[in-house]
């Protein structure tokens, strides 16, 4: 009895343990902020990633981008500030279009569940 309730607590630890896989990417705005962007702006976005896992076997640098709406101009290379914590800064600039949303997504496949994150900005739109 004593095995079987031990090895149910390892399972029900495996368990909670793989939902929490997945790594963290979070968005923000460098300098000014605003509610809509024109054409031509240019705008600075710190993307962070988070391993929530101890080891990963894709290196922070396998970490895709896709854009809407936007050009990235330049990017920082990849900084590791703590164990496990990485941060990039994008240069992006707005391109002309009808479409009201721009949307920058990072995007981390691997075994271990990868990760996903997104930020979407508003265009001002010329009438």
């Amino acid at each position: 009895m004593r095995y079987l309730f031990s090895t149910i607590i390892l399972l029900v630890m495996f368990i909670a343990a793989q939902q929490v896989q997945a790594c963290e990417i979070e968005f923000s705005i460098e300098g000014d902020k605003k509610e809509a962007y024109a054409a031509g702006d240019e705008i600075i976005v710190k993307v962070d990633v988070i391993f929530t896992h101890r080891v990963c076997p894709e290196g922070i640098e396998k970490t895709k981008f896709k854009y809407e709406g936007i050009k990235v101009l330049g990017a920082t290379k990849w900084k590791e500030y703590a164990k496990g914590k990485f941060e990039r800064k994008l240069k992006l600039k707005v391109l002309e279009g009808q479409d009201k949303e721009m949307i920058l997504e990072a995007i981390r496949t691997c075994d271990k569940e990868g990760g996903y994150g997104k930020i979407s900005l508003t265009r001002k739109l010329v009438s």
